[in-house]
């Protein structure tokens, strides 16, 4: 798992690279990486790249950005599974999207902590 601060810089429809689950399309959001919260993984000099939040369904309205506000990202994948290449050193699909707020790190801080005692 990993808990990331991120700038959103621009959005814009998917690709068609995930048309899996019948769950539509979504986006993708160029983000900027300000503060990495919780890793396993070291993350160098990466400062941009690509995320498509969860794209909604019947149950969960679509996880929606706008470009130059601050969010937490969640990803509970390795950093190197999903690129999308060729302008990514790592790419985030299917990730998790909150408001960036103290609340929000605070709350998923500890159950990180709490799932992963040695991180």
């Amino acid at each position: 798992m990993h808990l990331l601060r991120v700038v959103a810089i621009s959005v814009a429809p998917t690709d068609g690279t995930y048309t899996d689950f019948g769950r539509g399309q979504g986006e993708f959001v160029r983000v900027r990486l300000e503060a990495v919260l919780f890793s396993p993984e070291r993350i160098g000099k990466t400062r941009t790249f690509t995320i498509h939040p969860y794209p909604g369904d019947s149950t969960f309205p679509p996880e929606m950005l706008k470009p130059g506000y601050s969010y937490l990202v969640v990803y509970p994948f390795s950093l190197g599974f999903a690129r999308h290449e060729p302008i990514d050193t790592i790419g985030l699909t299917r990730c998790g999207v909150l408001e960036d707020t103290l609340a929000n790190e605070r709350r998923v801080l500890a159950l990180l902590r709490s799932t992963h005692p040695t991180r």
